[in-house]
């Protein structure tokens, strides 16, 4: 664009910053630029409303001053932001807060159980002796009571919220402790020693027993054992036997005094019993089975409803009736003087005569299948103890009469057979897991392997060196 001259009559625009131009006047001759002579004010405005008039409403803008208030404005807002931020940090940590709600402890055996409930304002995990808990749970953790000292005990509590603990005082007051020395089984007449460890200042007494200074807050408590062992000498008592109740009253400085009731275990032996027949398979047509046993010499021994006293070699032998075709369960309890009784249970089968039959058919047939390649003639007696661990593994069949047939302590069956064809001289003890069909007296066929020798003491209280025979098979 070509800038015209402007005829001073008719001024167009005019302005210290504003340039305006006309469009080129293509056809217009070429002329000389005459200056521009300055307007008047009223020219001045008059072509400010004309420019108004053709290009709109312009208002000049100050680029300088717009820049500076700018990052005045955002340097203001950044700052504000800011220190809200810290504001709400710092608000959350300082709201923080955790208190305890609960805090109860119970001796219970060894152990000594807490168990807490933590308040807190936010979320937080519980440190313990125990662990660590989420403070939203019951926080429970255990202290051995061997650790505790009598005295005042604090307890490490504290509530942990973005990584910085906050101490939660607690503590515990241990009042006593007592503890006993290894204790024998007790006896009319000998009292039971029971040693307290109290708290400074603290004392203690027992209703109904001795106490006895043992040292700076130390107290021995001596216990008469007498009431517990009339209960458990008296006949149909069913009381806990082997325990023995105590009371302890512990007073403070202040005269005050808490009762604590405990309870003494003590080693009361049990009552032994053995039962040595009828074996634990034994199967039987007879409407009756003899039940033999050993105990203490002197042992009350009671066998169904029957009583009866053990001889002076703990020895008892009954005769209990079964009833018909069925399964019978004999309970025998033995009770010895200061000492706990003992139950057992024995299994007994009585079969009916089919019954009995169909069971003999199977072992027969079972004894021919292992009868295989099994020589037709056993070892002599003799060898069989003489050359015991030459022979240990031979299967052999032998034939013989049933001495005796008792329990053995692996949970299997010893039979006792004697093996020569008069007389009990030539005895060898069988062990089998199977069923035993024959009672004393009667003959039967062994399958079984030679397993060496076994020395076994007889009724007679004599002590025979004997073969013995493992995994046999017994047949009527």
């Amino acid at each position: 664009a070509v800038a015209t001259p402007v005829a001073p009559q008719s001024p167009i625009g005019a302005g210290p910053s504003v340039i305006v131009a006309d469009p080129v006047l293509r056809d217009a001759p070429a002329a000389e630029p005459a200056p521009v002579e300055a307007a008047p004010a009223e020219a001045t405005d008059e072509g400010a409303r004309e420019f108004e008039r053709i290009t709109g409403p312009f208002a000049p803008i100050d680029v300088g001053r717009e820049s500076s208030t700018a990052r005045l404005v955002l340097f203001v807002a950044l700052l504000l932001i800011g220190l809200a931020l810290a504001l709400w940090l710092a608000r959350g940590a300082l709201a923080f807060t955790a208190s305890l709600s609960r805090f109860e402890a119970r001796p219970t055996g060894s152990v000594v159980r807490v168990v807490a409930e933590v308040r807190t304002s936010t979320a937080a995990t519980v440190r313990h002796p125990g662990g660590e808990t989420s403070a939203d749970e019951l926080v429970s953790f255990s202290l051995p009571i061997a650790d505790l000292a009598p005295g005042p005990m604090p307890i490490e509590l504290s509530a942990v919220a973005r990584g910085e603990p906050t101490p939660l005082p607690a503590s515990l007051m241990v009042l006593f402790r007592w503890s006993t020395p290894p204790l024998a089984p007790p006896k009319a007449g000998r009292p039971i020693a029971i040693e307290v460890q109290t708290a400074p200042g603290y004392t203690v007494t027992a209703p109904g027993a001795r106490v006895e200074s043992a040292g700076e807050q130390r107290q021995r408590v001596l216990v008469d054992p007498a009431p517990l062992l009339e209960a458990i000498d008296r006949p149909g008592e069913e009381a806990p036997i082997g325990t023995l109740p105590f009371t302890l009253e512990v007073a403070g400085p202040e005269g005050k005094a808490q009762r604590f009731d405990e309870t003494l275990t003590l080693p009361f032996p049990v009552t032994p019993i053995q039962i040595l027949a009828p074996a634990r398979r034994w199967r039987q047509t007879s409407d009756s089975v003899e039940l033999i046993g050993r105990t203490l010499p002197g042992a009350e021994v009671r066998v169904g409803e029957q009583a009866l006293t053990a001889d002076v070699d703990g020895h008892f032998a009954v005769r209990v009736p079964v009833r018909a075709a069925r399964s019978e369960r004999i309970e025998v309890v033995v009770d010895a003087a200061g000492r706990r009784p003992n139950r057992m249970v024995v299994d007994v089968e009585r079969l009916s005569a089919a019954d009995a039959r169909i069971q003999v058919e199977a072992l027969q047939a079972e004894a021919r299948a292992r009868m295989e390649g099994v020589p037709a003639t056993p070892p002599a007696y003799p060898q069989m103890i003489a050359n015991a661990e030459t022979l240990r593994g031979t299967r052999v069949k032998l034939r013989g009469r049933v001495v005796s047939a008792q329990r053995a302590e692996s949970g299997r069956d010893i039979v006792t057979f004697a093996l020569c064809t008069t007389g009990d001289d030539c005895p060898a003890r069988v062990e089998t897991g199977g069923p035993i069909l024959v009672g004393e007296g009667e003959w039967a066929s062994v399958v079984a392997t030679l397993a060496g020798t076994e020395t076994y003491r007889t009724r007679s209280d004599a002590f025979l060196t004997v073969p013995r025979l493992e995994g046999a098979l017994i047949v009527p």
